[in-house]
């Protein structure tokens, strides 16, 4: 049972008491540097009568993604923890950040954690090695593609550290902050507009046409924005794929947007290790079937082959890093059609 279905009072008790442990977790784990709190949370959740206690929907939806895809010789226990540590520490990032605060802004607020502060603000912290926290490869591929004025789309899946992961490549590059072009971002638009009670200006749809439209602006600029397209959706215009054993629909709007500007797509992803590194990968650029993207290709051939590239990106993360995956993306990986036994 999720933790928003109804149940008895011994279950809204048991919850309460959840919450309560995990606000308690998060308030520590703020006053610590992102190494002393990652040992804390190592220690504390090494704890395994915690883990279906403290976390249960984590600790459900990471054991059922492991056994619906008959992972064998998982190391199943330290696997889970990291999935929960990282679920813990994304969703303190989120309770951080909004597309509005981040970069300097969110660096330089009073209410900012020292957890985040000290991995992010490598001025701030001068003692530590930031390269003990943070690996980072291929970056090459984007600095090339910016060089020659090309916009980039860096094109990943939702892994736990996802948001730090940006934060990390936009200082590496020289940049405040990239921008993300998100569904979440336009309904955030819309649903302010609607608050302040100018719904009738723009709908849903006119926000969503607004954010492509800037989306565009920043590439033929030649300058980089983020995009994760691992959701499955059930819309017009999705391409089907097979990720895992689940049959699922991906949207072609990040192929579409390279084609329109000729931005260079270069997908990569993030994950956290058990010691507190963070890795990032930033792999060469999406290429179709004849190789990289050239002026006569098909466009439908050329959309199609490279949303196939970037489902088997996902299908590898999925299968061989299933830890770093947030709670969503698991939840969002269960919640798809199972292939057909015929």
């Amino acid at each position: 049972m999720s933790e928003n279905q109804q149940g008895s009072p011994y279950d809204d008790l048991h919850r309460h008491i959840r919450k309560r442990g995990r606000r308690m977790i998060e308030v520590t784990v703020a006053q610590l540097t992102f190494r002393q709190g990652w040992r804390w949370l190592n220690w504390l959740y090494g704890q395994p009568q915690l883990l279906p206690i403290l976390n249960p929907r984590d600790h459900e939806a990471f054991t059922h993604v492991v056994d619906d895809l008959g992972i064998q010789n998982y190391l199943v226990a330290q696997a889970e923890k990291l999935s929960v540590i990282g679920n813990f520490i994304y969703r303190m990032w989120g309770s951080e950040t909004t597309p509005w605060m981040e970069g300097e802004r969110y660096l330089s607020n009073p209410a900012t954690s020292l957890f985040f502060r000290s991995l992010l603000d490598q001025r701030g912290d001068r003692t530590a090695n930031h390269a003990e926290r943070v690996e980072i490869s291929g970056l090459t591929h984007i600095e090339t593609a910016l060089q020659r004025g090309c916009g980039v789309i860096l094109l990943t899946y939702h892994s736990t550290p996802i948001g730090i992961a940006k934060q990390i490549i936009s200082r590496h590059l020289g940049y405040d902050t990239i921008w993300t072009v998100s569904e979440y971002m336009a309904k955030g638009w819309y649903e302010q507009a609607h608050g302040e009670g100018m719904a009738a200006k723009l709908s849903l749809n006119g926000y969503l046409a607004h954010l492509t439209t800037r989306a565009s602006q920043i590439l033929r600029k030649g300058q980089p924005l983020d995009i994760a397209n691992d959701h499955g959706y059930d819309e017009v215009g999705t391409i089907p794929f097979v990720i895992g054993k689940r049959n699922y629909q991906l949207k072609t709007g990040f192929a579409e947007l390279a084609l329109a500007t000729e931005a260079t797509v270069i997908p990569y992803y993030s994950r956290f290790h058990t010691d507190g590194r963070i890795e990032i990968v930033c792999q060469p650029p999406l290429e179709t079937e004849t190789g990289p993207l050239r002026a006569g290709a098909v466009h439908r051939e050329a959309v199609s082959c490279m949303v196939e590239n970037y489902a088997r990106m996902v299908e590898i993360g999925l299968r061989t890093r299933t830890e770093s995956l947030t709670y969503g993306a698991l939840l969002k990986y269960l919640r798809q059609p199972l292939l057909s036994s015929g």
